[in-house]
C-alpha cells in the first residue's frame, strides 16, 4: 500500500525531486511528510507546486454533501458562481471573522451571501478563534451528515477549518496550514467521532493576485490579525499607491475604505510625479457608494463617495467589483 504525507495527501515517492510527494529514499520508512511540507511546517518555505484543479476536475460523490469554505474578504461574483455550479447539498462556511473588525455582525455578512447564492446553510466562523466552529459542527450532526467534503479556492482555510472542528473532537489533525498556494495536493481524510472530512486541494482562482507573484511576496499581502480600517480622502490630483500592486486616481474627489492587511503600505502623491505602474494595466470603473472594489486574494475597498476611478495594477485580473458588503 502507497505511503502518503499526512500533510498534502501525496503519495511519497522518492524518484523526483520536481513531483508531488518527495522524499529522499533515506527517511522513506519513518517519514510522515513529504519534503516540501517537512519545510512548510519546520521552515516556512517550499516549492511552488503546478497543480490546477478547477470545477470541471472536482470529482464530488453526489451522496455526500459539500461544506465550500469561503474567505470573508474576497469573495466575489466568481466565487458565488462556483458555489451555485456544485451539484451536491451545500453548506457555506465564511471563514476568518476574527480578521473583520468586531463591528461587524455575523447577520449582515449570512444575509448578503444567501441573497447571492440562494443557500441557506450559510456560517461565519473563525478557525483560529474557534468562534462559531463547534456550533456548525453540531448542525452537521443534526442533519445525521456521515461524510462531507470540504471545498474552497486556495488559501480560503479549508485546512484550519477541519484542524479547528478536529480540535473541537479531541482528535489531532495534520493537515498543514500554510499561506502557500496548492498546500493541500490530494484528498485527505480526517475521521472524527462521528463525521468523515475530506480535505480537497484548493481550486485554482486565475483571478487571484497569487496567480501574478511569486509566494514570498504574496504572504506579505495576507492579513495576520483584525484589519483596521483605513479611510483615505482622494482629489483628482491625487493618487494613491497600495503596496506594489495598486495605483488608483480619480476625476472627481473621491472617499475610500480600506480592508486589507495593516502592514500594506497606502501612500498618497501628487499623480503627475509619481509614475509608479501607469505603464501597467489600467482599467476606468464607474462606481459608487453601494459598491467594493475587490482586490482578488488580498482584500476590498469599500465606496464611500465617488464616481469614477482609474486603477492600475500588475494585472487587471486582480479587480473585480460587488454590491458592497458592509
Amino acid at each position: 500500500m502507497d505511503k502518503k504525507c499526512i500533510g498534502c495527501g501525496s503519495v511519497l515517492q522518492c524518484k523526483d525531486e520536481n513531483k508531488e510527494g518527495y522524499i529522499p529514499s533515506k527517511v522513506l520508512d519513518k517519514a510522515l511528510y513529504c519534503e516540501r511540507c517537512f519545510k512548510i511546517k519546520n521552515y516556512s518555505s517550499s516549492k511552488e507546486v503546478e497543480k490546477i484543479v478547477d470545477t470541471d476536475s472536482l470529482c464530488l460523490d453526489k451522496d455526500y454533501p459539500a461544506i465550500f469554505v469561503v474567505d470573508s474578504l474576497t469573495m466575489n461574483d466568481n466565487v458565488f458562481s462556483t458555489i451555485k455550479s456544485i451539484k451536491n447539498k451545500v453548506y457555506i462556511v465564511i471563514t476568518k471573522k476574527d480578521l473583520f473588525p468586531k463591528s461587524v455582525k455575523d447577520i449582515k455578512i449570512i444575509n448578503y451571501v444567501k441573497n447571492k447564492t440562494n443557500i441557506e446553510d450559510v456560517y461565519v466562523v473563525s478557525s483560529l478563534k474557534k468562534y462559531n466552529v463547534e456550533s456548525f459542527y453540531k448542525v452537521l450532526l443534526k442533519d445525521n451528515v456521515k461524510k462531507a467534503y470540504v471545498v474552497g479556492f486556495s488559501n480560503a482555510g479549508k485546512s484550519a477549518f477541519i484542524n479547528s472542528i478536529a480540535f473541537i473532537n479531541n482528535k489531532e489533525s495534520n493537515i498543514l496550514v500554510s499561506p502557500v498556494v496548492n498546500t493541500t495536493l490530494e484528498n485527505i481524510e480526517v475521521k472524527l467521532n462521528d463525521l468523515t472530512l475530506i480535505d480537497t486541494p484548493g481550486l485554482f482562482d486565475k483571478y487571484s493576485l497569487s496567480s501574478f507573484i511569486d509566494a514570498s511576496s504574496f504572504k506579505n499581502y495576507l492579513p495576520k490579525k483584525e484589519i483596521k480600517p483605513r479611510i483615505y480622502v482622494l482629489k483628482t490630483k491625487d493618487a494613491l499607491i497600495v503596496g506594489d500592486i495598486l495605483r488608483i486616481e480619480t476625476s472627481e474627489e473621491t472617499h475610500l475604505s480600506f480592508y486589507i492587511a495593516n502592514n500594506i503600505n497606502i501612500n498618497k502623491y501628487n499623480a503627475s510625479k509619481k509614475t509608479f505602474l501607469t505603464n501597467k494595466d489600467k482599467l476606468d470603473i464607474s462606481i459608487n457608494s453601494n459598491m467594493d472594489i475587490v482586490i482578488n486574494g488580498v482584500g476590498f475597498i469599500k465606496i464611500i463617495k465617488g464616481s469614477n476611478v482609474k486603477v492600475y495594477s500588475i494585472n487587471n485580473s486582480i479587480i473585480s467589483l460587488r454590491e458592497k458588503l458592509i
